[in-house]
């Protein structure tokens, strides 16, 4: 099930980029210092939740992309 967790974060992100806009320079600048750059030196719920502002992923995003 690993593969749905994985979907489960990306739609999360892609809300944030949705939500700030998706060619804005900053959100862009933002994902790249807070996750991208940092690789697997770190935790990544930590980067995860650093980028999204979220205390844990929202698996309900996942449903909803899904359309269900």
């Amino acid at each position: 099930y690993s593969y749905l967790w994985k979907e489960v974060l990306a739609v999360n992100i892609a809300d944030v980029f949705a939500r700030r806009g998706a060619l804005d320079p900053a959100t862009g600048r933002d994902f790249c210092d807070k996750v991208l750059s940092r690789g697997n030196t770190g935790d990544l719920m930590q980067m995860f939740s650093d980028f999204t502002g979220m205390a844990q992923p929202d698996a309900s995003s996942l449903l909803k992309a899904r359309g269900l």
